[in-house]
């Protein structure tokens, strides 16, 4: 789960594309994969969310990502306090 800080819309109405954000959270989080296998980290919810939002940053001006381990289990990381 990403969330993204805009100030401006386009003429639209759309701050950022989701499709372009889809794009890179596909770049950066392999599908079907032993995540073990992936990185070079213990892959905990903590450690994903702050590598995922990391990762966005470069690109997009995200404020807090969430990776969720079950329904009623997650990790958020931003770096708002």
């Amino acid at each position: 789960e990403v969330q993204i800080e805009i100030r401006k819309l386009n003429s639209t109405g759309i701050g950022i594309d989701f499709t372009e954000i889809k794009r890179k959270l596909a770049a950066i989080l392999p599908d079907h994969t032993l995540l073990n296998d992936v990185y070079d980290f213990n892959p905990s919810a903590e450690n994903l969310s702050r590598r995922f939002f990391q990762e966005l940053k470069k690109e997009f001006p995200v404020s807090a990502v969430t990776v969720w381990e079950s329904e009623d289990a997650s990790a958020t990381y931003s770096e708002n306090n």
